[in-house]
This record gives structure tokens, C-alpha cells and sequence, in this order.
């Protein structure tokens, strides 16, 4: 079985896959709308031509595609960074906490109410009755789960997989 360390670094490589793979999305919608779109737009219709060519239809429709799913991507991106906000805005926090070792911020809530929220600075949330109903084993274990949420911002993760998710719906 890997180790911990060549998780991570099969966890990296597949980000900076996925990061060159987006590039390319992206560089090829330029290309794609820019000059073969371009040649289209200023000779349209002479057969023969450079525009009309298949390829160059072809890469048109290509780049065309390639634009929609980039701009669902930011609509998605943009609509759930902003319900994230008002959820967190919303969140009667009462204040923050050591709690087991862990750094929590405590709210009003059910009895397992827990989680990790935040993009770039991510933070466990614990609800005040979760605090007096676990006991001290239970509530170690919860936070060390959360706690490993925010280690490897796992919140930032979902937001990503639920914008490439919108995108190629």
C-alpha cells in the first residue's frame, strides 16, 4: 500500500493534470474562435476558401463548445463561492474554542452538527450542544476527522469537483 507521501504526490500530480488539461481547454477555445473563427467571420462562405475547410468548421465548433463549458464552469464557480458566503455570514457563530487541541468556532446547533467550511482558510464549526451531549472519546475522534477536512481543504476540493461536475453536465 503507498504511504501517506505518495498519496500526496499522486494527489499532486493529478492536480497539475487536470490544471494543463484546463489550460488546453482553454488555450484551444482561443485558438479555435479566435483564428478559425476569424477567418470565418471575414470570408463567409467562399467555397474553396481557407474558412470553409472542415477543419476549420471544426475547430470553430470546437472552440464554440470549448467556451460553453468554461463559461457554465464560472457560472457555477461564482454561484457557489457566493452561497457559501451567505451561508457562513448566516452562521450565528458565538465564538472560537481549543477544544481536544483543535481550533473549532462554536455556533448554536443540533447535537451533531459538525463540519469544515471555508475556501482558502478553511475552519471547524461544532454546534454548542455537540460539546455537552458527545463524550470526550467521540467528540477526539469527530474533530480529528474534521480537522483532516481542513488539512487537505477538502471544502475548496468539493467546490472544484461540483464546478467541473456544472461545467460537463
Amino acid at each position: 500500500m503507498p504511504s501517506r507521501r505518495g498519496f500526496q504526490r499522486l494527489e499532486l500530480a493529478l492536480g497539475l493534470l487536470g490544471l494543463t488539461a484546463g489550460a488546453l481547454v482553454l488555450m484551444l477555445a482561443i485558438d479555435a474562435l479566435w483564428i478559425h473563427g476569424g477567418h470565418m467571420l471575414r470570408s463567409p462562405g467562399h467555397i474553396g476558401d481557407h474558412a470553409t475547410d472542415p477543419e476549420s468548421i471544426g475547430f470553430l465548433l470546437v472552440g464554440l463548445l470549448d467556451s460553453f463549458v468554461i463559461l457554465r464552469a464560472a457560472t457555477s464557480l461564482i454561484r457557489q463561492q457566493r452561497r457559501q458566503r451567505a451561508f457562513l455570514r448566516a452562521l450565528p457563530v458565538r465564538g472560537a474554542a481549543q477544544v481536544h487541541g483543535h481550533a473549532v468556532r462554536l455556533f448554536p446547533g443540533g447535537p451533531l452538527d459538525v463540519f469544515c467550511a471555508g475556501l482558502l482558510h478553511p475552519a471547524v464549526y461544532v454546534s454548542e450542544q455537540m460539546l455537552r451531549e458527545t463524550s470526550a472519546c467521540e467528540l477526539r475522534a469527530i474533530l480529528a476527522h474534521e480537522a483532516h477536512h481542513r488539512r487537505r481543504r477538502d471544502p475548496l476540493r468539493l467546490l472544484l469537483a461540483r464546478v467541473v461536475s456544472d461545467a460537463f453536465r
